[in-house]
């Protein structure tokens, strides 16, 4: 859902030092906070210092119902929402978009990087968006052909319909269309 956006990047840290760091040197559109993120002890300070840094940022906490929070504690201490993912995935990305919702304002001012108008990500297939988002991280066609237990071949065929669909002729072209950081 989020990773097939041409709006937002997805940034995974190590731990909540690496994810100042990232913040000090290029506020983000927005933040999906995981609860166990290493290193952070308490999500209002660093809500707390995202708003600080980029006021605009919408944060969404994530995490483990058992974390004590809920979407009104999570509204509480500034974040648009909280979802827990011991739900399942059906219930987890009902509760995604329905914090998701109560933040749209905020992502309401967020443009398409890049020339991303006319990519139809709604077109792609779950297979081909999985390959997809393997291809965004950087990943060869082998590395996501292991990880997704297919062939090199199944995954050049994706990655040709992508490309068709997209309206690029190469990889190459799809990252700078994708608006992927190098």
């Amino acid at each position: 859902m989020l990773a097939s956006s041409p709006f937002l990047t997805c940034l995974v840290v190590r731990d909540y030092a690496a994810l100042q760091a990232q913040l000090l040197r290029q506020p983000h559109s927005a933040l999906l906070l995981g609860m166990g993120l290493p290193g952070l002890e308490n999500p209002e300070t660093c809500i707390g210092f995202v708003q600080g840094r980029c006021p605009e940022t919408p944060v969404l906490l994530v995490g483990r119902g058992n974390h004590g929070m809920d979407g009104e504690s999570a509204l509480a201490i500034g974040a648009c929402g909280f979802a827990a993912t011991d739900l399942g995935a059906g219930p987890l990305l009902d509760e995604l978009r329905k914090a998701l919702a109560q933040c749209s304002d905020q992502l309401a001012h967020l443009t398409p990087r890049s020339n991303t108008s006319t990519i139809k990500l709604e077109d792609l297939s779950m297979a081909q968006r999985r390959v997809l988002d393997q291809l965004i991280q950087g990943k060869t066609n082998r590395d996501i052909a292991d990880s997704l237990c297919l062939s090199e071949a199944t995954i050049k065929s994706h990655l040709y319909a992508i490309y068709r669909i997209i309206g690029v002729k190469n990889r190459s072209q799809l990252i700078v269309k994708m608006g992927v950081p190098a």
